[in-house]
């Protein structure tokens, strides 16, 4: 076999174009899948728009617990009486939950007490019946471990 045999050969196949890359062939989109259209690229930008949308409400969400149950509105605020009643309560949480009459008016302030020590220290000033002055954390909606009232007592003098 000589070298133009061997040319001979391949001289019945048609001669291979090159395409060049600023031509666009509209035939092969429709054709071949894996080429984006815009019926595959929409559910792309919806799924996305979801879970931007699920993220902000997440968020928002998160943000509104958190300053509605656990971020005070009013802290170290205080209030002077005698303790008119004391005593700890609840079906699944046990917590301390008090009334202050305040002195000099006939108002009665509700509050819950977290904490065993504090407890013991307004449990000791009611039985004394001697005048205190309550410090209180203030709070937009309660928790069933922190007590039933929104005034949630920090401390004591």
């Amino acid at each position: 076999m000589n070298a133009t045999d061997h040319d001979d050969l391949f001289d019945d196949e048609e001669p291979v174009t090159l395409r060049r890359p600023d031509t666009i062939d509209f035939r092969s989109a429709d054709n071949d899948p894996s080429q984006p259209t815009r019926l595959n690229r929409r559910p792309h930008r919806l799924r996305r728009f979801f879970i931007w949308l699920a993220l902000i409400v997440g968020v928002a969400l998160g943000m509104t617990v958190y300053l509605r149950y656990c971020s005070p509105y009013a802290v170290e605020a205080q209030v002077t009486g005698h303790i008119s009643s004391f005593e700890k309560r609840g079906l699944i949480f046990k917590t301390y939950e008090g009334e202050i009459r305040q002195a000099g008016t006939d108002s009665v302030i509700t509050f819950s007490v977290e904490s065993e020590a504090l407890a013991r220290e307004i449990a000791d000033a009611e039985a004394a019946r001697q005048p205190v002055t309550l410090i209180y954390e203030k709070y937009y909606g309660t928790l069933p471990w922190r007590g039933e009232s929104l005034r949630t007592a920090t401390a004591l003098r």
